[in-house]
C-alpha cells in the first residue's frame, strides 16, 4: 500500500489515508491525473483538477505519488 501521509500527522489523517488507499480511490485517482499529464504534458495543477475531477489536494498534489519523479 502506498504511503499517504508523513509520520507527524495525527491518528485521524494516517486512518484517512489507509481507508483511501485500501478503497482504491487512490489509486484511482492518480491514474487519472497521470494519464491528464501524459496526453497533454504542461498543464498547471489547476488545469489537471478541471480535467480530471480530481481535486489538487487529492491525487494530483505530487509528482512523486504519480511515479513520475
Amino acid at each position: 500500500m502506498t504511503l499517504n501521509h508523513r509520520s507527524n500527522d495525527p491518528p485521524t489523517s494516517v486512518m484517512a489515508g489507509r481507508d483511501i488507499e485500501s478503497t482504491g480511490l487512490a489509486r484511482m485517482q492518480r491514474s487519472r491525473c497521470l494519464r491528464a499529464v501524459i496526453e497533454t504534458p504542461g498543464l498547471t495543477a489547476r488545469e489537471i483538477e478541471d480535467r480530471t475531477e480530481v481535486k489538487r489536494t487529492s491525487g494530483c498534489r505530487s509528482f512523486a505519488g504519480l511515479g513520475l519523479s
